[in-house]
Parts: C-alpha cells; sequence; structure tokens
C-alpha cells in the first residue's frame, strides 16, 4: 500500500528528528536560493580583497596587512585559497557560499536559545531568502566570513555561559572571536555584550571570557593604532557617509527586511519625506517595527527576561556604536554593509516577535507576514538585477576586456582609455584584460593626453583608442567623449554594450 505523504513525513521525523530535517532543508534551500549569478563578472572590491592581482607575494602581502585599512586574517585566507584552486569566478566565492550557509545554520541554533524551534526556523528562513545575505554570500569580499565567525563565536559563548562546555572550548570561542575581528574590525563592538551579558554565568566562566576578551580587544587597539601611523584605516573614504537616526531607521526596515528590492530607493539621497510620501512603504516599516518591539519584549506573563537584554544589545550595540561616532564628528564611516553582521540578530528578533504573539492568530498572521516579505524580496532582487538594490550592480568588465582581447589590442597600435576618477573601473579591466589578452597588450590608461594621441595618429603608430563606461559611475567620462568626438583625427565606428558597460570604439582616420 502507497504510503501518504504525510505518513512519509512521520516516518522521516521519527528517523532522523526534527532538527536534522529543517538543518537538511536550510543547507539545500539556501545553497540553491545562492546558485543564480554565483559566475558574474568580478569587481573591484573582489579582485583587490580576493586576487593575486594585487598581493601576488608575500611582501606585497605584508605591505597590504601593515598599511591598508582592511582587517587582514580574509585576504590572508584569500591569498592562500585562489593558490591552491585558482581565480575562476565562483572558484573565489566559494569561501563566501560556505560561510553564508553556515551564518544561516549557526543563526538557526542561536535562535533556538532565545524563540524555539518555530522562531529558530522562521529567522533562518528569513536569511535563506534574504537579498542582503545572498548579495555577500555571493560576493568574494570578507563580509560573509566575519558573520560566519562571529555567530560561531556568540554560540560556543552561550555554550560557555551556560558551563555546559569547557577545557578546548575556551580556544574555539577565543579562536573564532579574533579571527571575525581580524576579518572585519568593527566586529570588535560585540566584546561589549560578550563581556557584560555575564552576570549569571559561573564566577571561573566569567573570568576565562572576559581574559579572553581583554585580549582580543588589546591585539585589535595594537593593530588599529599601528594601521593608524603607518597607513590609514579607511575612515572619511568619499563612498561613506554618517550614520544618523534616520540611516539607523532604513538599515533595519529596508536594507535588513528587504534589500532595498522592494521599495527600490537611492541610499544616498533618500530623505525621511521620501519614505512619509510612500505609504505603502511607510506602513510595512511600521507594522515590521512593532513585530520587532515585540521580539525585544519579554514572554507573556513575564515582566522581564534575560533574553530580551542579550537580543536588544546584540541586535543595537552595533548601529549605536556607529551613531556615537557620527556624533563624535566621524562624518564619513557608514555604508550598510559595514553592519552586515548585525542581520541575523535583526533575523532572530523579527522571528521571535512573530512567533510569540499570546494570541495564535496574530502569531500565525505575523510568521506568513514574514514569510512572505521574505520571498517577494528575493523575487523582486532577481526581477531588477540591472538596478541598485542592495548595493550598485556589477559591471562586466569580463564581457568588455573578452571584446577587447578579440580586437588584438597591442600596445603598438591601440589605447583603451578610461577616465581618471575611475580607478576601481580601470583596475578590473586591468585584471581581466591580462587573463585574456595577449602578452603585449594595451595598458588601461586613466588620462587621455591629446597632444599625444595628435602626434601618435600623424605618426601612423595608433590605429584605435576604445574607450570604456561603467553606466554606474560615468564620472569624467562626458569629458573624455567630448575630446575623442571633438578629435579631427579619430571617427566613431561603433559601440559594443556589455552589462553596465558600454566600449566606444573610436579609429584613427
Amino acid at each position: 500500500m502507497v504510503q501518504s505523504v504525510a505518513d512519509r513525513w512521520t516516518l522521516l521525523v521519527a528517523r532522523y528528528g526534527t532538527s536534522r530535517l529543517i538543518v537538511v532543508f536550510i543547507v539545500v534551500l539556501a545553497s540553491l536560493l545562492r546558485l543564480p549569478n554565483l559566475n558574474e563578472s568580478l569587481w573591484y572590491d573582489e579582485v583587490w580583497y580576493s586576487t593575486r592581482f594585487v598581493l601576488n607575494s608575500l611582501p606585497q602581502l605584508r605591505h597590504y596587512v601593515v598599511s591598508e585599512p582592511p582587517a587582514p586574517f580574509y585576504v590572508v585566507i584569500m591569498h592562500g585559497w585562489n593558490r591552491l584552486f585558482g581565480e575562476n569566478e565562483i572558484v573565489l566565492r566559494i569561501p563566501s557560499l560556505l560561510c553564508g550557509v553556515a551564518a544561516i545554520l549557526l543563526t538557526y541554533s542561536i535562535a533556538k536559545k532565545y524563540a524555539g524551534v518555530q522562531g529558530a526556523f522562521l529567522a533562518a528562513l528569513f536569511l535563506c531568502f534574504s537579498p542582503a545575505h545572498i548579495w555577500y554570500s555571493q560576493e568574494a569580499t570578507s563580509y560573509a566570513m566575519t558573520m560566519c565567525l562571529l555567530l560561531a563565536a556568540v554560540l560556543v559563548w552561550h555554550e560557555l555561559k551556560s558551563a555546559s562546555r569547557s577545557g578546548h572550548w575556551y580556544v574555539f570561542y577565543g579562536l573564532f572571536l579574533i579571527c571575525a575581528i581580524f576579518t572585519h574590525y568593527l566586529a570588535a563592538v560585540y566584546l561589549l555584550p560578550l563581556s557584560v551579558l555575564l552576570f549569571d554565568a559561573p564566577s571561573v566562566v566569567r573570568k576565562r571570557i572576559v581574559a579572553i576578551n581583554l585580549l582580543a580587544g588589546t591585539l585589535v587597539a595594537g593593530v588599529i593604532i599601528i594601521k593608524h601611523e603607518l597607513g590609514f584605516t579607511g575612515v572619511g573614504m568619499p563612498f561613506l557617509r554618517p550614520f544618523t537616526l534616520f540611516q539607523w531607521w532604513m538599515l533595519f526596515f529596508n536594507w535588513f527586511l528587504h534589500g532595498n528590492s522592494i521599495w527600490t530607493l537611492p541610499p544616498y539621497r533618500t530623505t525621511l519625506q521620501d519614505v512619509t510620501n510612500s505609504p505603502l512603504l511607510f506602513s510595512c516599516q511600521i507594522v515590521f517595527l512593532l513585530i520587532l518591539i515585540r521580539g525585544l519584549a519579554p514572554r507573556h506573563g513575564q515582566v522581564w527576561h534575560k533574553s530580551t537584554l542579550e537580543l536588544s544589545l546584540f541586535l543595537i550595540v552595533l548601529p549605536l556604536a556607529m551613531f556615537s561616532i557620527t556624533l563624535a564628528g566621524y562624518q564619513k564611516i557608514y555604508i550598510e554593509r559595514y553592519l552586515l553582521v548585525g542581520l541575523p540578530f535583526f533575523a532572530i528578533v523579527l522571528a521571535r516577535g512573530a512567533t510569540e504573539f499570546s494570541n495564535r492568530w496574530i502569531s500565525g498572521i505575523s510568521t506568513a507576514t514574514v514569510v512572505t516579505l521574505a520571498i517577494i524580496s528575493y523575487a523582486m532582487f532577481l526581477s531588477k538585477g540591472d538596478r541598485w538594490t542592495v548595493y550598485k550592480t556589477k559591471p562586466d568588465m569580463r564581457g568588455a576586456a573578452r571584446y577587447l582581447a578579440g580586437q588584438n589590442i597591442s600596445a603598438d597600435e591601440t589605447m583603451v582609455v578610461i577616465p581618471g576618477d575611475a580607478l576601481i573601473d580601470a583596475l578590473t579591466l586591468t585584471f581581466y584584460i591580462d587573463r585574456y589578452a595577449s602578452a603585449n597588450h594595451a595598458v588601461v590608461q586613466e588620462s587621455y593626453e591629446a597632444a599625444k594621441v595628435d602626434q601618435a595618429i600623424v605618426e601612423g603608430k595608433l590605429k584605435a583608442i576604445y574607450a570604456v563606461k561603467n553606466r554606474w559611475a560615468l564620472g569624467d567620462f562626458q569629458r573624455l567623449y567630448k575630446l575623442l568626438e571633438q578629435n579631427q583625427g579619430l571617427t566613431l565606428t561603433g559601440t559594443h554594450s556589455f552589462k553596465d558597460v558600454d566600449v566606444y570604439t573610436f579609429v584613427a582616420r
């Protein structure tokens, strides 16, 4: 007799247990949702942090660790990774993919301590569909690894605090914590809740964890001081902005909530009026604010519970630190991805709020609302693949480089020019041209000197100029294009377009 679906499910649960089936489901779903776009062209940060193009030797690596702003752990790991496995786009992104999926499983394990199995599953499901989480699980940068390592430290911290683990587990805690901080320095902010939330731990556990935290804090403080003296810390970079209360609101209820994918707003110029002028968006934000507040409240019938304080601190400590730094006068410190590590705690609080309303109907509606929004966010994220959502789209410099390589761009006869303020595009394009073009290829230039070009045309040494435009970073391209168009010795013969990239071909007359 054929078993019904319900009978089969009962048999699976009896054999493997609910938790194991949930874990398998999460791994499969999260992995499948992260496959689309995994093979996209690399962009500047990925080339800079994950390839041997910039860090091809140990002296270069040492200089990078000491003088450049990013924390070194991810860079060192990737330096070894690409030497072993190569620099294929998917291969370079596998560490982030693995860390992203592992971070969801760790979130599930942590959330069970605060919200039970149902809330933990909802938190993990929310992260599976989260556009922000997916984006950085598909990017060869440090953010997914930071999240994974910090969550691993928090999970071990919970085990140690409850006195259920001892001995070598302190080593695991210290390694995860220090590696997380040295993958992204802002993870050090979590030393505060990991130190102050030990009031219910046994005295020996409290002393050992605080000692590890002090060691981690001392190490990171020393390294940042060295970087400040010998290099620079990255504060004040032009792509950064102040972290205001409004930015905090948009981080939680636009970027964390739906990855800027359902209501897509330009992050650098959106105002409070823009939000309030969109009644549907503002209403949605208020609804999820109420769910979040419920997630931070004690369980029904309780006046206070330690989980309320723990979740509150884990959720707000990083944005509160960024807000305080802004108040101290530092106006260029923030971009959304710097605070990505806080997304799992947002998901846990949201899931706890949705599943713990005292009224079953309200709880069911809230849970369905969270799931529905997560699925819609993912669908809109995929449908807006050519728009700025989580971040600006990755320009297809790989496609442009393949085209240029096919044109036989020899250094003696051609020029490849990109606007002078588009350094990040020049580096990425050069990386790909080195991969696809012959050894004697034209160097990507960031400046156009009309007198030298005219002389090369007259002498018959220059046959063509290829001007490359990134549609997301126009910069000085209009000025460059005008100079090329006005040059009497050049003729525009065609334009080839790729994702967010255009290549203009000017041929010598």
